[in-house]
């Protein structure tokens, strides 16, 4: 199976933060990992809540700091662009389709991923992926 065929679509979060005045004022500017997830932290109200699983312990989202010991650990970047990926999400669904609805769930953002309207203007991030070398 080719890589483009197992991932069809991909979206760099970086990217779409550099790329969106909507996303690049949300951060403050400010779109390394770590500070990008600490300023959409602010976000909880009007985007989806991403939860950890209870019996999870290796991390968590309310001691994440710049000074984080986990910082640049595999599954810790991971968890940092999930989060700024899916709050993204939330934000640019809220800009775009501003109907005065927010999201409150991750359940309620999956039925406008296949909106025709919000999936139109999300191609503007399809497969813009920058590679640092």
């Amino acid at each position: 199976m080719g890589f483009k065929k197992a991932f069809p679509l991909l979206y760099d979060t970086k990217y779409m933060l550099n790329n969106s005045n909507v996303l690049w004022n949300a951060v403050g500017n400010a779109t390394d990992l770590t500070s990008a997830f600490l300023a959409l932290k602010a976000y909880e109200e009007h985007t989806p809540v991403v939860e950890l699983a209870e019996d999870f312990q290796e991390y968590t989202l309310k001691t994440v700091d710049k000074d984080s010991a986990a910082s640049h650990e595999a599954g810790f970047d991971a968890l940092c662009t999930g989060y700024i990926f899916f709050k993204s999400l939330g934000i640019l669904r809220n800009s775009f389709l501003d109907e005065g609805y927010s999201l409150v769930s991750l359940i309620d953002l999956a039925p406008y991923l296949k909106d025709p309207s919000f999936v139109e203007k999300m191609k503007f991030f399809e497969n813009r992926v920058i590679l640092h070398c």
